[in-house]
């Protein structure tokens, strides 16, 4: 049903009614037959201009013998205007499309059919009619041939007019982005958008129109703007746009409470991943302002085909995905080692699922199981293992700092040995940012375990690296699912402390930047992405919000309930100390930290003895001399 004037919905009420009881509509007939319609059309019109032009030139005065000739020369006309139609395409190009090019096309057809009728009449057929008739014939019929074709065009326009219900769009960017979605918008009514008005930064853009449709200011105007030509949704239509600008732009939408929708990325369009027209909701990748990190495949293929890969906690988030993009560059074996029997399940349907033709091995086990570790070990005899098991979560580890101590320190301990005694060619922990300047158990004892892996590198034919990053989105227990599963409780949204801030990485970023890692370490290294800017949460809770179509504070009511015990307020990337250098990579760098000393082992073999008589106390003061930028924060 059209959306626009009682006409245009009388019209289309019209058209969708059916020929007979159990019929077909008149419109499917109308598409069915829409080739033989467009042929007689053109026939038509071109009888139309013909005649119109014999008129035009000789007024009533019409001899006889001249409409003879006009009859005889009829079917040459016909010929030559349907054959320069079929030559130039025009006959191909559906009315609702048409633009400048198919003018241009129509244009050049008429211009060739009018010489060539020209031609033939004068020379061959003893032409009678003054010249100027074929001229205003080649006119009249480009003219109205035109003219049909604008009927779809202006009564799609039509469909779009005030009172419908497409959704009123406020376009920000008025470049070839902006221009292509608002002239697909008017012309494809299953959008259900209407383009309202665009803002732009460029001032040589300011006060000029594109499809009609005004540049009505910059993005600093946005909320005067949204109000004037009462905005239902903002469409971002800058592909190019950097974080920093996106993040800039979102600060100006927050006003108005409006839902946010964006295009897809330039490394979206050009690797073919969605089309210029895929708008989409805003997600909460967009809202951190983090750049797509995109590594070098080939390079990654090469270091990997062919190769027996293990993946240790092979059920999480960062595992899970680990396993999904090695599958990816044609393992020899993949092998998926992990304790939670449900999440090994889930990892290795969605592998079978994907790349049923890569080999899986499935092994249910504890990295603490030292026997069953090295029996893994010796039977499949890994090439590179990637260690991402570990216990995660700052507040559960505070409260249970043994287990923290087991799985992290001496499991990883345990993993590095069995690597290296069955000739691992290749060792690569996950490590978090966390482990820098740690106040949290949890980052202590990843500290420790970058530290076994600069200490072994040193000692063994392995090369030993670690991998450093922020938070994961959207990972277990990560803020972000936290928050959304508030939201749809209906709130409140709690955060910790409102200046809060943490760095953000999707999980996709993450393991490409772990794999990266495994092509540029020569042993001992601790990388670090390139993390950006640090996010307020505060910020992303109120954008979360937003993006449910709800407000802040009114809607859904955010509570600060204060830091967590282990949580700080702001979190580093470097520790001190740390030379900071860069890489082949531009999003990734270099920490420096020097040899570890002998007494680490030292420090391994007291924390293996720790047991339930053990008091938290003692075990934190002995990982402050493990790891002597450790400070413990009460929550």
């Amino acid at each position: 049903m059209a959306t626009g004037p009682w006409i245009i919905r009388f019209i289309d009420t019209v058209l969708d009614l059916p020929l007979a009881k159990g019929q077909p509509s008149l419109k499917e007939v109308l598409i069915r037959h829409r080739g033989h319609i467009v042929f007689a059309l053109n026939v038509i019109v071109i009888i139309v201009a013909h005649q119109g032009a014999l008129f035009l030139s000789s007024g009533t005065d019409i001899q006889p013998s001249t409409t003879t000739f006009s009859k005889q020369i009829l079917p040459v006309v016909l010929l030559f205007r349907m054959l320069s139609l079929y030559a130039f395409g025009v006959h191909r190009r559906l009315w609702r499309y048409t633009d400048g090019y198919d003018f241009v096309r129509l244009f050049f057809a008429t211009v060739v059919s009018s010489a060539a009728i020209w031609v033939i009449v004068t020379f061959f057929l003893g032409n009678t009619h003054p010249s100027e008739v074929y001229l205003t014939d080649g006119v009249l019929c480009f003219l109205l041939l035109s003219g049909l074709r604008m009927v779809k065009r202006t009564y799609r326009v039509l469909t779009r007019l005030p009172g419908g219900t497409a959704k009123r769009t406020l376009i920000i960017g008025a470049g070839d982005a902006g221009e292509m979605i608002a002239r697909e918008m008017q012309q494809n009514v299953g959008y259900h958008h209407k383009p309202v008005a665009f803002l732009d930064d460029r001032l040589g853009n300011q006060g000029i129109r594109i499809h009609g449709i005004p540049v009505a200011g910059t993005i600093e105007q946005m909320d005067a703007v949204a109000k004037r030509y009462h905005a239902d949704e903002i469409l971002i239509a800058i592909p190019s746009a950097t974080p920093k600008q996106q993040v800039r732009i979102l600060r100006a939408c927050r006003p108005l409470n409006l839902p946010i929708k964006t295009m897809p990325s330039l490394l979206e369009l050009l690797h073919g991943k969605r089309a210029i027209t895929a708008i989409h909701e805003l997600t909460v990748e967009d809202l951190t302002g983090r750049a797509a990190m995109e590594i070098n495949d080939a390079k990654v293929q090469e270091h990997i085909a062919g190769k027996c890969i293990l993946v240790t906690g092979a059920g999480g988030s960062i595992g899970s995905e680990l396993c999904l993009q090695i599958a990816a560059f044609g393992p020899t074996k993949l092998i998926l080692y992990e304790q939670n029997e449900s999440n090994l399940h889930h990892c290795h349907v969605s592998l079978s699922e994907q790349y049923p033709g890569v080999r899986v091995e499935v092994i249910l086990g504890d990295i603490l199981d030292e026997s069953f570790l090295r029996s893994t070990f010796a039977t499949h005899k890994p090439h590179m293992v990637f260690h991402a098991a570990a216990y995660k979560h700052v507040p559960m580890m505070e409260r249970n700092i043994l287990k923290a101590v087991q799985n992290n320190i001496l499991g990883t301990y345990q993993v590095i040995t069995a690597a290296i005694a069955h000739h691992a060619q290749e060792f690569v922990l996950i490590s978090t940012d966390k482990a820098v300047l740690p106040s949290s158990v949890m980052g202590a004892t990843k500290r420790v375990a970058e530290m076994l892996v600069g200490y072994f590198n040193q000692k063994s034919s392995t090369t030993l690296v670690s991998v450093r990053f922020g938070n994961v989105l959207e990972s277990n227990g990560s803020v972000v699912p936290h928050f959304r599963k508030q939201i749809l409780r209906g709130g409140p949204v709690t955060i910790t402390d409102m200046e809060i801030t943490r760095y953000f990485i999707t999980v996709q970023e993450a393991v490409s930047l772990v794999l990266h890692a495994s092509i540029l370490g020569q042993g001992g290294e601790v990388f670090v992405l390139d993390m950006g800017d640090p996010v307020k949460i505060i910020d992303l809770a109120h954008n979360m919000i937003r993006l449910a179509g709800l407000t802040p504070g009114k809607d859904i009511a955010i509570q600060t309930i204060g830091l967590r015990p282990g949580e700080k307020l702001h979190e580093a990337i470097f520790e001190e100390g740390e030379t900071v250098l860069p890489t082949r990579h531009p999003k990734i760098h270099l920490a420096r930290n020097g040899t570890v000393s002998e007494a680490i082992i030292a420090d391994i073999k007291r924390l293996s003895v720790l047991d339930d008589r053990a008091t938290p106390e003692e075990i934190k003061r002995l990982l402050m001399t493990v790891v002597p930028t450790y400070r413990s924060v009460d929550g």
